[in-house]
């Protein structure tokens, strides 16, 4: 079963090679290089260490591989960050979040220095990897929750290839977490194993995951390539949004009353791409007061707005349209909406049904 950590290093490699030989690198990408070089490193020497049955140790390589486990969660809350945010920069304070880093890989070194080699095996995966690696998955987590709420704000269409990607990344890790915990728990039950079972589901689990990943990035995504800016935030918009102070409800009555005839005469949800700055222009009021009103009289982010008018027009279609002429799809893409997977989430989170149901229950 050694094949696997071959496996596992081998898709990290060949990962890393397409990664670092893509023009154009941005800062996340030397991120995900980083991290995807650690998983070489360590897949490498667990190969080693299973491969001399347990008994292998090099000074500083060793302690080195205890310790880089707990580096994943924080490049991956790094990652995350520089993927999706404009200008994000490393700051010194940054430096805070590679303590316990340091500070567990200087107390494998003091352990190993004071003859401690032979209960190494023993500190394979402590409880302190267990616990911080999945803090800063969740943090990741709550970013891309708090990310897509900012583009559904000001984007009536999924904008959200990069928050795609980050989640298979981020929820293959929170997978890879509890492989661990159920390793550790059984390697603790089997002790007296040489090559215990526990490690190999954990690498085993890693290689189907890279794997995936792989398939993911050059097939699902275009996420190597070219930063679009509006895939992104800025830092500036990443925290809450100030809120207006002494608010005129009459004026804001009056704006709403503007925007819904926009949205009537117009039509501007026929266009897949709108945004809420193409509304604000073509409605004349102001995006920031555009999205207030938005949100305090139609109780509705700026996507969920958009699309009711879509999915209330698509309705209308299906009721009045010769359907042995037209596709759901078509109707569904003259009516606003940028991609089927969009159209049918929508769809049946405003409906409670798919489009294909609600087509089959009309009388």
């Amino acid at each position: 079963m050694e094949y696997l950590f071959v496996l596992a290093g081998g898709f990290a490699l060949l990962f890393l090679i397409i990664l670092i030989s893509n023009k154009g690198k941005r800062t996340d990408h030397w991120v995900l290089a980083l991290l995807l070089l650690l998983i070489i490193i360590s897949s490498y020497y667990v190969f080693l260490l299973y491969h001399k049955d347990g008994e292998y140790y090099k000074p500083y390589f060793s302690e080195l591989n205890y310790a880089i486990p707990l580096l994943y969660g924080v490049l991956l809350w790094f990652y995350s960050r520089s993927l999706l945010i404009r200008d994000f920069k490393f700051k010194r304070i940054d430096l805070l979040h590679f303590i316990p880093f340091l500070l567990f890989l200087g107390y494998v070194f003091y352990m190993m220095t004071n003859n401690e080699v032979e209960t190494e095996h023993k500190m394979g995966y402590p409880l302190i990897k267990l616990i911080i690696n999945p803090i800063y998955i969740f943090l990741t987590l709550n970013f891309l929750n708090r990310f897509t709420k900012k583009l559904q704000d000001k984007y009536s269409y999924d904008l959200q290839e990069h928050h795609y990607w980050l989640s298979w990344v981020a929820y293959g890790g929170l997978g890879l977490w509890i492989v661990a915990c159920l390793g550790n728990v059984f390697n603790y039950l089997n002790e007296g194993h040489s090559n215990l079972l526990g490690d190999y589901f954990l690498v085993g689990f890693l290689a189907l995951f890279l794997f995936t990943l792989a398939y993911v990035g050059f097939n699902r995504t275009k996420i190597f390539q070219a930063v679009q800016e509006d895939t992104q935030i800025s830092m500036e918009e990443e925290g809450p949004q100030p809120v207006e102070n002494n608010v005129d409800v009459d004026e804001y009555k009056e704006l709403y009353g503007r925007l819904l005839q926009t949205m009537d005469s117009e039509k501007p949800y026929l266009d897949s791409q709108l945004s809420l700055h193409k509304l604000a222009t073509s409605s004349k009021i102001p995006a920031g007061k555009l999205s207030m009103i938005i949100n305090s009289h139609a109780n509705q982010n700026f996507y969920d707005f958009i699309n009711t008018y879509r999915v209330t027009l698509i309705k209308e279609r299906l009721r009045s349209e010769d359907m042995e002429l037209y596709s759901i799809l078509g109707i569904a893409e003259e009516c606003g909406f940028n991609s089927k997977a969009s159209f049918n989430r929508v769809f049946k989170k405003m409906e409670g049904k798919t489009p294909t149901q609600y087509l089959k229950s009309l009388p």
